[in-house]
């Protein structure tokens, strides 16, 4: 067998040297397409109607397990229910009767929820009115019509019919009518308008569900790119819009089809798990993308009944249902916990779907059972990461995401951020702020830009940026594919122009003490960059120390002069001592927390401190100033770190210490390099890169740590026999794990010589 694929080998090496030289204009062979851009087709399947009513929301099985809930379990719920009868609200007041008519029979709650109905769908579309709030008249009539539909005379049939037509129109239904199924953005709020009004008026008119069928085909094979790896494109408050109206969908369709697209696509019960793992000691939730959250009311409601004064939990009715679903689907207690802290049953959807969907036999359970460090890989390829759950703790993500969705999608590859009793190192920028929503001038040149991140810059002076069809300011960061449009067919998903970075590695350990992921971001920055390479550590931290943070980051432009930024954001002014840089959060609730980033390489570098009163969001000579209110956290200053001189290619090295106060003590991380290979030494950590994929086989490095001291060697290939010596003595032998990583501890007593052997 050897010698048949030896001889194999032989002619193919004889082809290869022998064939005609190609021409020079021979085009480039096609990208690969990655396997987690596979499956893109509409979702296929039929979805059969049910015949009888009610099938929006609930169907005839669930009438009498509800009415024993509302007797016993979920007497809350139904008080709410009871009180909104007679709800100023028309959507509160017609829901509430709707319900009572299910749930007691009484024909009175079913002439009250039509008269509420006919008389919102009477009402004229002011010109203020979007499709959101078009929508949000559509599913109640909807409801309304579904659940009341044989108290509904002929006449009244026809009148809100017309209606919801004519909101339908404003909600996206010319575009959904007129134009192909499309993967943009919510696609004309299918969950919100077409699918409720098609289920309820499927026999009459049919066309409304089809068309609403079709898209949704579409739109959730678009989505589930992203779903299937935990997370959505769009950012933690527009994230929150999509997962909640793509699990609406999926709610829909099971009751009134019997399809069940959640046992089809178990992945919607891992999505949720992103707002725990995001969510701050302090309820709040780690910025990512355009954020509307930080300005709610509803976050005072829930913050008036925690028992932590401390802690104001964001949260949004979509957020709550959108965990509730596949809590109850999948019965997921940790789902469940986080429903439970957030829901507000005094809103009285939120009560009818607890009485419906919530089973009083699943039980909660808190978040302390769950692992510290979560990897979202795929095309989110994003690292959640925490020190645990207590309010001293700290909470960060470091994000690749190699797919680029638009929208409210940043250009933010390899940026992190990192909080412990305050935002320490954050997003930059602010959402719907004075001069600052979709579109502004703050928004395109500053918040959506990989100038307000914890990322990387190359800054070409002759750099222009395009963003459909208008300039707008060069920062030296990421570019907009397609000039800022959009993927808007499936096909057009898998195009290699959308994917702007790429994960090389990552691993987390089992024990949840180390992760690490590395990233190359090139491809984002066009033909100024050569290479764009980051490698983000997390380290559990001891003692006072909450974590630890490693990065390693190589730059290479296309030009020497091309100035290189490694850029660090902050709420208040850091100080500058050396090659350290402090950042203390000291305003607000829950407070006082302290990051320390020491700058190791290069180690001649220029350390800049930018920010302040009228240059908070400075690019170039402008600032793109804005403010806003609630819970808004925009920053106002940003450490730059780049080469004191000119080079064509640097390698930053910086490590991180977290503290939930000023420590008592702190250690000055020690850079740690020789030939082959760099890395950084912190208080119980050395963390050692090499540099050329074990090729020299041997490598040597000091560590001056004493105790026990923890050491990980990155960058070896992986599944190699690795020997450890120390001071010539013979410590530890394995092998490399499958991202090229391996870990040892040491008992040492100050400065101890380390050798290690690559088979």
């Amino acid at each position: 067998m050897k010698t048949r694929y030896l001889s194999a080998a032989l002619i193919l090496l004889l082809a290869f040297c022998t064939k005609a030289p190609e021409p020079e204009n021979q085009p480039a062979a096609a990208e690969p397409t990655p396997e987690w851009l596979s499956g893109l087709e509409p979702v296929q399947g039929d979805f059969p109607v049910r015949p009888e009513h009610p099938r929006l929301y609930m169907t005839k099985e669930d009438l009498e397990p509800a009415r024993a809930r509302i007797k016993s379990t979920h007497r809350e719920a139904w008080e709410s229910v009871e009180k909104a009868r007679t709800s100023d609200n028309l959507t509160e007041k017609m829901l509430a009767n709707a319900f009572s008519y299910q749930m007691l029979g009484a024909k009175r709650y079913a002439r009250a929820a039509i008269a509420a109905a006919l008389e919102l769908s009477g009402r004229k579309l002011r010109q203020e009115d979007d499709d959101l709030g078009a929508a949000y008249r559509v599913w109640p009539e909807a409801v309304v019509y579904d659940w009341c539909s044989e108290n509904f005379t002929a006449r009244e049939r026809d009148s809100l019919l017309s209606g919801v037509r004519a909101q339908l129109e404003v909600a996206g239904g010319n575009g959904l009518e007129r134009t192909a199924p499309h993967a943009g953005h919510l696609v004309n709020h299918l969950a919100d308008a077409h699918l409720p009004a098609g289920i309820a008026f499927y026999e009459i008119a049919p066309e409304i569900f089809n068309r609403a069928l079709e898209v949704t085909r579409t739109q959730l094979a678009a989505k589930n790119v992203f779903y299937r790896f935990g997370a959505s494109s769009q950012g933690n408050s527009y994230g929150v819009t999509h997962v909640n109206g793509d699990i609406r969908l999926l709610a829909q369709l099971l009751k009134a089809t019997g399809v069940d697209l959640f046992a089809r696509f178990p992945f919607y019960r891992d999505v949720g798990y992103y707002w725990i793992y995001t969510r701050r000691p302090d309820g709040q939730i780690l910025r990512n993308g355009d954020d509307w959250l930080d300005d709610m009311k509803q976050n005072n409601r829930v913050n008036e009944r925690a028992a932590n004064p401390e802690v104001n939990m964001w949260t949004n009715p979509w957020l709550v249902q959108m965990l509730l679903y596949p809590a109850a689907r999948y019965r997921d207690p940790h789902l469940l916990s986080e429903y439970l802290k957030l829901r507000d049953l005094e809103r009285v959807w939120t009560a009818i779907d607890d009485i419906l969907w919530r089973d009083p036999e699943l039980q909660p359970e808190g978040n302390e059972s769950l692992p510290s460090v979560r990897w979202l890989g795929g095309s989110v390829g994003t690292l959640l990461f925490r020190s645990g759950w207590g309010m001293d703790d700290m909470v960060g993500l470091f994000k690749v995401m190699p797919l680029f969705a638009k929208n409210h999608d940043h250009l933010d590859r390899l940026s992190f951020q990192i909080y412990c009793r305050g935002a320490l190192a954050l997003d930059s920028g602010i959402y719907e702020g004075s001069h600052s929503g979709y579109d502004s001038d703050h928004w395109l040149n500053y918040m959506q830009r990989t100038i307000a991140h914890n990322s990387l810059l190359i800054r070409d002076p002759g750099e222009t940026l395009i963003y459909r069809e208008k300039p707008a300011q060069a920062d030296g960061g990421q570019f907009y594919p397609d000039t800022g449009y959009n993927a808007n067919t499936l096909q057009a998903i898998a195009e290699p122009q959308w994917r702007i970075a790429k994960v090389l590695a990552a691993e987390t350990a089992g024990d949840g003490r180390y992760a690490f992921v590395t990233g190359d971001a090139t491809r984002g920055y066009g033909d100024k960059a050569e290479l764009v390479e980051r490698t983000f550590v997390f380290l559990q931290g001891g003692g006072e120390t909450k974590a630890g943070f490693v990065i390693f980051d190589r730059v290479r432009s296309r030009l020497p002069e091309f100035q290189k930024v490694w850029l660090l954001h902050s709420l208040e002014e850091p100080k500058l001592e050396g090659n350290t840089v402090e950042i203390r959060r000291m305003g607000g609730r829950n407070s006082g927390g302290c990051l320390m980033s020491t700058t190791l390489l290069p180690e001649e570098a220029r350390i800049e401190k930018i920010g302040g009163p009228g240059q908070e969001f400075l690019v170039g000579e402008i600032n793109y100033a804005t403010e806003k209110g609630g819970d808004a956290e925009g920053g106002a200053w940003r450490i730059e770190v780049s080469p004191a001189e000119e080079q064509k290619e640097v390698e930053f090295l910086h490590a991180l210490q977290v503290f939930p106060a000023a420590p008592s003590t702190a250690f000055t991380p020690l850079l740690v390099q020789s030939s082959g290979l760099s890395g950084a030494e912190l208080r119980d950590w050395t963390v050692v890169r090499i540099a050329d994929n074990g090729r020299r086989g041997s490598y040597e490095y000091s560590s001056e740590g004493s105790g026990k001291q923890m050491h990980l060697l990155l960058g070896l290939p992986p599944g190699k026999e690795i020997t450890v010596s120390a001071m010539g003595k013979a410590q530890k032998s394995g092998k490399s794990s499958e991202a090229g990583t391996f870990r040892f501890e040491l008992e040492q007593a100050g400065e101890t010589e380390i050798a290690v052997q690559v088979e």
